[in-house]
């Protein structure tokens, strides 16, 4: 697709009736019966799911991206660790061009090799961060490595093969499913019916969440020299002033409002998720400073200049979703 009507593709998700969504409808229903007959091959034993030695925990989501998963699996591993687990993480490695899989991530790999959401997980966490495709693979080297009491997944909720524990699904309160429509005609990766009774879904965003059992909502944190990480500065410190906003993620309104919310004045430039960022996108015709998301920062430190920031924040859940964790990381057995 062009990459103009890709960025627009989050807003024409929002509506049914927009004629890019009508044109793409018959792909999505080619894609339906793709999923489903995949499902039915899983459910019938003709491919194969596989159990791993640990528990495993998937936080993924039924959207293309923008909820807020990876900062989940950030909060939600490190609070398993603080509960007395030894915790891993696997992920994918979207982005990553590393010549062999699964890696073991280590805090000096480069974005481009193993995907800018494995960096930011090690760099967040300090946590043993295991990536590859076959995110079995990656689970079984953890679990040879590390000998981890529980595994936590980013993403690979439609990645049948390697069997979970507890599924957890992040929907943006905001945007819900969108216009309910599959990929490309709509943001489901799979049908809403396919999400399992089981599964948690905790709704993410900064207002209106107490009509929903499990939410969490983003906090800001500091702002931070993508060159120079050691200064910080406080959150308010660009209060009032101009600066440009930079964001390549699945949903850039989001980080967007959370700006705004700062009372920052913003010029917004956004990029498809992913983006491989090339010298020129960070060239403006003024000097204001940058601001963009902790995930793009991983990957620009060598693109930018001094006066370039990065937003640091996490999620706060609330108590039903850490009761219902906690009740969850009490049947698992702690290793010596």
């Amino acid at each position: 697709m062009p990459p103009k009507l890709v960025k627009k593709l989050p807003q024409i998700w929002q509506d049914k009736t927009h004629p890019v969504s009508k044109l793409l409808y018959p792909l999505s229903l080619l894609y339906a019966v793709v999923m489903i007959i995949r499902r039915y091959l899983y459910k019938a034993g003709l491919l194969r799911s596989h159990s791993v030695s640990v528990p495993v925990i998937v936080v993924g989501n039924v959207t293309v991206g923008g909820t807020g998963k990876t900062p989940l699996v950030i909060w939600l591993s490190e609070y398993l660790y603080f509960k007395g687990l030894k915790v891993g993480i696997i992920s994918r490695g979207y982005g990553g061009s590393s010549p062999h899989w699964p890696v073991d991530v280590s805090p000096l790999e480069k974005p481009e090799m193993v995907g800018d959401e494995a960096v930011m997980l090690k760099k967040k966490t300090s946590l043993p961060v295991i990536v590859s495709p076959i995110r079995l693979d990656a689970a079984e080297l953890l679990i040879d490595l590390y000998a981890v009491d529980v595994i936590v997944s980013d993403d690979g909720l439609q990645h049948l093969a390697l069997k979970r524990d507890l599924e957890i699904i992040v929907i943006d309160a905001q945007r819900m499913f969108g216009n309910n429509r599959l990929l490309p005609s709509g943001p489901l990766r799979e049908s809403v019916n396919s999400i399992s009774t089981d599964a948690i879904r905790i709704y993410s965003g900064n207002r209106e969440l107490d009509q929903f059992e499990y939410w969490m909502k983003f906090n800001p944190i500091r702002i931070r020299n993508i060159i120079n990480e050691n200064l910080v500065i406080d959150i308010h410190e660009f209060e009032g002033n101009e600066v440009n906003a930079v964001a390549g993620i699945g949903y850039p309104e989001k980080f967007f409002d959370l700006l705004e919310s700062l009372k920052i004045k913003l010029n917004k430039f956004s990029f498809p998720d992913h983006h491989v960022f090339q010298a020129d996108d960070l060239k403006f015709d003024n000097n204001l400073a940058i601001i963009m998301t902790e995930k793009d920062a991983v990957k620009c430190a060598s693109l930018v200049n001094d006066n370039s920031w990065y937003l640091e924040i996490n999620v706060v859940p609330n108590d039903n979703f850490k009761n219902r964790i906690d009740l969850f990381s009490e049947s698992i057995p702690r290793t010596i």
